[in-house]
């Protein structure tokens, strides 16, 4: 290295030499022995935003410039070029597997693409990641959690979306809950072909004796399945039970008391009816409004209109994730299901949107039925006609008559095979549920709900058809009870039978709406009724509501033996036309015959069950909704409001000249 002559004295030129030697000879012991630390110490986005693969480079690279052992077998970057095309061969291979997958998508069946969405979205679950703003997202719709403090802000429209309300607002207990929950579901998803029925098995109501008797060889006739199917489902749920058995309840999952409803889209109107009538019997109790898409999302009503009700939307696609959610391509039972398993309450009453309460149901939970089962169930008019093929897929064994509800009360239990099903050990007891309402505390029965949302999820390919055969109301009402007996599990089956209102009209008479009774007085009266029973010496296991003239004379002697109460209505379940003001005015429901019509029947005659005038209720409501809600659903806002507010004020003019309540014509103040 030459100095320039004139840069200094020479003692000067030596100083600098030795500087500049010391200064070179400090970088290369650093740099020789200190490599690896100094990336280290540093860290900024660029680096964190590395991939693996480029990672794995980088030290590639590194290793070749420092390591004698990788020089012997070849310069660094031979080994750089070398290892990026292994790469590429991963890749390439990668890439072909993907075209192949994608190709086999679109040949497999919907519940094939539904378990790799699933999988995707457990995946997601592990590792979380830093959420995104988007139009869906949870804190642009203001859907919130019990638990949570703040709103959460993930992209509604990814696979991952389901960090929102699951991966951000919740705990790690959370997200193992939700992530083993699919993966029991998943790992126990049966293979075989989906059932069939030979023919539909015969609906009789609960008070008629069927002819001929639902014995297992003639409930046996019905459904088509092969030993290859039998075997599979068998196998599968012999599995689910071990791996419900080994699940433990999620602690910081749900939490408090709560109303669930589902309803959202064309049944929002419907819905806010029933949750307006619901805050006019007095009930407190939060409500958790569970739509299925975030396309259901009412900005307006979720973020305005609800809080004023103490209710709230939750999105069921969010939750479970959009890619999961959409490909499990859900009909409407299952989603009532699956919006219960989601809600974040632990004590939920469950209500369908077109379900009125007529009194307060907030005492549902601390009832005496609830708190000894912790599972309140509604009975509907038919008679179980389960396939026997049921009880050995879920590993029951059917053992010897121990009811009566398929005997006539003055006769004995015939032998096992001529017996009715349901009245044999170890099966259903007889009389289907009706799932507009329940009650249930998941932490007491969190195995036989996990069991009834595998019923559902795989419904319409197996297990409706084993619990109902093509009977009348087939869906997802008597999975809750299959589950609890699966699981073995308490609970309390309401006893008054339910009722029908209706209108008359030139073709006859029309029945509109089921009636439920409140369960606190149905417990304290058929346990009165059972305890004069046994008293008197009468078998307590009669069947007392068996259209027979033997029970019709028994029911008289207890009424007025054990001196209670009937049990009141609680509930009334609409089934058509629900009370939606739009619906209504589209389908001209007001009226038939050419006069005005009340779809529950003439007062006079229904006045002893129903003292107050509900309908006139429920129809104000709709007014309200129709001509005094600053708030309204998207869907009413594109047609003539005007229009549909005077039809309804016609018609709640005419109910009011025509009711004996007429003070049921006027609503609470609650500031919307």
């Amino acid at each position: 290295m030459a100095i320039p002559g004139g840069f200094g004295s020479v003692s000067l030129r030596k100083n600098v030499l030795k500087i500049l030697l010391l200064v070179l000879l400090f970088h290369i012991i650093t740099g020789y022995f200190l490599p690896s630390r100094v990336p280290a110490q540093r860290s900024t986005p660029e680096s964190e935003d590395k991939t693996a693969a480029e990672v794995e480079l980088e030290r590639v690279l590194n290793s070749g410039s420092t390591s004698d052992e990788n020089a012997a077998s070849g310069s660094w970057s031979d080994r750089a070029l070398s290892w990026i095309s292994s790469q590429q061969a991963v890749k390439d291979a990668e890439d072909a597997d993907n075209d192949a997958a994608r190709q086999a998508e679109a040949e497999e069946d919907p519940e094939k693409k539904l378990a790799e969405a699933q999988k995707a979205a457990a995946a997601d679950l592990d590792e979380p990641e830093a959420p995104k703003k988007s139009k869906g997202t949870a804190k642009d719709t203001g859907v919130k959690l019990s638990n949570a403090d703040k709103e959460s802000t993930s992209d509604s429209t990814s696979s991952s979306n389901s960090k929102s309300l699951v991966g951000e607002s919740k705990t790690a207990g959370d997200k193992s809950f939700f992530r083993k929950a699919v993966d029991i579901f998943l790992k126990n998803k049966p293979e075989c072909e989906k059932l069939e029925l030979n023919d539909k098995a015969p609906s009789y109501y609960y008070i008629d004796l069927p002819n001929p008797t639902f014995t297992i060889d003639f409930l046996s006739t019905f459904l088509k399945i092969d030993d290859v199917q039998l075997k599979d489902l068998k196998a599968k749920h012999d599995q689910l039970k071990l791996d419900i058995n080994d699940f433990e309840y999620p602690r910081d999952t749900f939490s408090g008391k709560g109303v669930v409803m589902i309803g959202g889209g064309a049944f929002l109107g419907t819905a806010l009816t029933a949750i307006r009538a619901l805050r006019e019997t007095g009930s407190e109790l939060p409500l958790q409004l569970m739509l299925t898409t975030t396309d259901e999302y009412d900005e307006d009503v979720c973020e305005k209109l609800l809080p004023k009700m103490n209710a709230k939307c939750m999105i069921m696609e969010e939750i479970v994730g959009s890619e999961t959610f959409r490909g499990m391509n859900l009909q409407k039972y299952e989603l009532k299901v699956l919006g219960l398993f989601l809600s974040t309450f632990e004590e939920v009453l469950l209500l369908d949107a077109d379900n009125l309460a007529v009194k307060n149901p907030d005492y549902i939970l601390d009832s005496k039925p609830y708190k000894e089962f912790g599972y309140v169930i509604w009975p509907d008019f038919w008679r179980q006609t389960i396939s026997p093929k049921f009880y050995d897929i879920a590993g029951i064994n059917i053992g010897e008559p121990v009811r009566k509800d398929g005997v006539p009360p003055e006769e004995k239990n015939p032998a096992r095979s001529e017996s009715q099903l349901s009245d044999l050990d170890g099966t259903i007891p007889d009389s289907t549920c009706e799932a507009g309402q329940l009650a249930i505390n998941k932490k007491l029965h969190h195995k036989s709900l996990m069991a009834t949302v595998y019923y559902n999820l795989f419904g319409f390919k197996y297990y409706y058809w084993l619990l109902g055969q093509g009977a009348v109301g087939i869906g997802d009402k008597d999975t809750f009870i299959a589950g609890l007996t699966v699981f073995r599990e308490p609970y309390y089956f309401v006893k008054q039978r339910p009722l029908l209102f209706g209108y008359d009209h030139a073709g006859g008479w029309q029945d509109t709406t089921m009636v439920q009774y409140d369960p606190e007085q149905d417990y304290e009266y058929y346990t009165a009724a059972r305890d004069y029973l046994m008293q008197k010496g009468i078998d307590s296991r009669v069947n007392l509501f068996l259209n027979w003239e033997y029970t019709n004379s028994l029911r008289d002697e207890i009424h007025k033996s054990i001196q209670k109460t009937k049990p009141e209505v609680q509930f009334l379940h609409i089934h058509s036309p629900k009370f939606n003001a739009l619906k209504n005015y589209q389908g001209n429901d007001y009226e038939i015959d050419g006069h005005e019509r009340r779809q529950f029947g003439d007062r006079e005659k229904i006045k002893d069950a129903l003292p107050l005038d509900w309908e006139l209720k429920a129809s104000r409501i709709s007014q309200w909704l129709a001509c005094d809600a600053e708030i309204i659903p998207k869907d009413w806002k594109e047609v003539d409001r005007s229009e549909i507010c005077n039809r309804i004020k016609k018609h709640v003019e005419w109910l009011i000249q025509t009711s004996d309540s007429p003070e049921m014509a006027e609503l609470k103040d609650i500031g919307v």
